[in-house]
């Protein structure tokens, strides 16, 4: 009887790891922006809202992150920035050279 449970429970807890190995691997695989379109900076912000993001800002060595909070046309308003937790920061699209995002794990 005990035998036959912890069968039952090792082999759900290997069913579970493969799914939650499986998921990140299917993520990985697809693109994290779309680099098709003229707008591609501003729809990369777009497709990050309520996500953190570095932005490296042309004529600067340092970086900006943030979290996305709303995109326009030409700015992106970014809150929680790193090292000034309560600020908020409004940037223009156009001075942004570079959006780096953290890949998922297993990735």
């Amino acid at each position: 009887m005990l035998n036959r449970r912890f069968r039952a429970v090792v082999s759900a807890a290997a069913l579970g790891g493969t799914f939650l190995a499986v998921v990140p691997l299917a993520r990985a695989e697809g693109s994290l922006f779309d680099v098709a379109s003229a707008q591609a900076m501003r729809d990369g912000l777009k497709s990050r809202i309520k996500q953190p993001v570095t932005l490296r800002l042309a004529g600067s060595d340092k970086d900006m992150s943030g979290t996305v909070v709303a995109v326009g046309d030409e700015a992106v308003h970014l809150t929680q920035i790193g090292g000034m937790e309560f600020y908020d920061a409004l940037v223009r699209i156009s001075d942004i050279e570079a959006i780096l995002v953290r890949r998922p794990v297993g990735g």
